[in-house]
């Protein structure tokens, strides 16, 4: 009947049914491929009878498969703010498959909606927020679907946030002040701190005046930074204005800060009162002030 597959059973058999008068015949295909789908013809052959008379009956075989998405181009976008793109899916399956676009955080799409049908997504006046992952999918009811990810990279101009754009602090006793801003553009942009200085802005370097970090990003946005500039041991000539400044190809920003005198230490790394270990509170006594409160002491034990 057929050539045997690696399990020892042919390719194709017929399997009788036989039921009194009536005998069905089945045709069974084994390790079924998509090549095998077609017309099959069953014959009743009729002796003394041309074939052309013989009962026949047509019976088609459709091979379901899963979708399979057609990759052409690139998985990775970039655009500026303001423009456009298409981005284009088609996929091969049996029945052909549906196609759908969604982004992979479950957002919004840029033209409305959370889910988009078409082969082909039109995405126009590009913002900042468009960009990120977003999934085209093929289904027909066939398992498994298919699903390919293209990533979007906007280009746009730094912004500039102040935490707190002004910051107190007092003078001469050891304590620092911080100054924390937070800035998001791409590509990620050169940061710089700056202060007003002898009539003029002044770049700030490491020292032994200031120390600069850059922390890690917002886990919403991974183009958003937080930069921070501690001025150590504030001293009367450190009160001024601060600037942040962000540069890229795109543009710029800058966010200002005033650093302003305190009497009192301000921030979290202020010094306590009290002893370490210890519910004792620490009391300070003029030297006059002591001599009083021992003479009177005295007096009343006299008494």
């Amino acid at each position: 009947m057929g050539k045997k597959e690696d399990l020892g059973e042919p390719k194709y058999s017929v399997k009788v049914i036989e039921d009194k008068l009536r005998s069905t015949f089945i045709l069974m295909i084994r390790y079924l491929k998509e090549t095998d789908a077609g017309n099959y013809m069953c014959y009743i052959k009729i002796q003394n009878t041309d074939y052309t008379d013989w009962p026949k009956k047509i019976g088609t075989l459709v091979v379901q498969v899963a979708p399979t998405i057609n990759i052409v181009g690139t998985s990775v976008y970039e655009v500026v703010v303001g423009g456009s793109l298409n981005l284009s899916c088609s996929a091969y399956g049996v029945p052909s498959p549906n196609i759908t676009w969604k982004r992979e955080d479950g957002g919004e799409l840029s033209m409305g909606g959370f889910q988009y049908w078409g082969a082909t997504l039109y995405l126009k006046n590009i913002q900042k927020e468009d960009q990120g992952n977003h999934i085209c999918v093929a289904d027909n009811s066939v398992r498994p679907p298919d699903s390919y990810t293209v990533q979007i990279k906007v280009f746009y101009a730094p912004t500039c946030r102040s935490v707190q754009n002004s910051v107190g602090q007092a003078q001469n006793r050891r304590f620092n002040a911080k100054l924390e801003c937070i800035i998001e553009g791409h590509p990620e942009p050169y940061m710089f701190w700056e202060r007003y200085e002898n009539t003029k802005r002044m770049e700030i370097q490491d020292d032994v005046n200031y120390e600069t970090h850059k922390l890690s990003g917002n886990q919403n946005s991974l183009e958003q930074m937080w930069y921070s500039l501690l001025v150590k041991n504030v001293q009367a000539n450190d009160y001024a204005d601060y600037w942040c400044v962000a540069v890229n190809k795109y543009g710029s920003c800058e966010s200002k800060f005033a650093l302003f005198e305190t009497m009192e230490c301000q921030g979290f790394n202020c010094p306590s009162l009290k002893t370490s270990g210890s519910n004792q509170n620490i009391a300070y006594f003029l030297p006059s002030v002591f001599a009083a409160v021992c003479v009177t002491f005295i007096h009343w034990m006299l008494l």
